[in-house]
């Protein structure tokens, strides 16, 4: 394994582990909100990441990056704070 995949591995298994943690999960709407926010933080990342000109050739490594952030904000917006 070459160095610049080590480090790529294992910059993608230190953001495994910086999942989306809301406090609030015993909202009967929870699952459901959390769905819709997945799906509008999916299209909204896919969107701004390929927008970034140049930056799009870092697809696989910003898109879910990217995911994450558009989905904490969609799940603050709704009114569940990260932990």
């Amino acid at each position: 394994m070459t160095p610049r995949r080590a480090v790529g591995f294992l910059v993608l298994i230190a953001l495994a582990g910086c999942g989306y943690t809301p406090a609030d999960t015993a909202r009967p709407s929870y699952q459901s909100d959390l769905a819709a926010c997945q799906v509008s933080g999916d299209k909204e990342a896919h969107r701004l990441v390929m927008s970034l000109g140049g930056l799009f050739m870092t697809y696989p490594i910003s898109l879910p990056i990217e995911e994450l952030r558009q989905t904490r904000k969609c799940m603050d917006g709704k009114g569940y704070a990260a932990r």
